[in-house]
């Protein structure tokens, strides 16, 4: 079952590849009807000849239709406090404070 969720997630994926070249391009990418379902057959008999996660890992980066991550924004990893005049830092979780200790503390800290 898991199997099948995995493949009709990967024919979502080629089919909203497919449709972005559609997307009003800045540049005139103008595609015909039939090379359009053309080009969706061929996609999906390369789907169904998948047979192992090699394949499909192949398969995925060949037609870039990774998954694509939001961008992370500049958030500070650590809180900054001022303490009877001394700088503190505290990680906002417990990976954040041993990068903390690790990373930048010095040896008086």
């Amino acid at each position: 079952m898991a199997k099948n969720l995995v493949l009709w997630l990967i024919i979502a994926a080629v089919l909203l590849s497919v449709f972005q070249n559609f997307s009003p391009p800045a540049q005139d990418k103008s595609i015909s009807y039939s090379s359009f379902i053309e080009e969706v057959q061929t996609q999906l008999n390369a789907l169904e000849e998948i047979t192992n996660y090699k394949e499909l890992k192949k398969f995925v980066k060949e037609n870039n239709l990774g998954i694509k991550t939001k961008i992370q924004e500049d958030v500070p990893l650590f809180k900054n406090y001022l303490f009877e005049g001394y700088q503190v830092f505290v990680g906002r979780n417990s990976r954040n404070n041993d990068e903390l200790t690790q990373r930048y503390a010095h040896k008086n800290d």
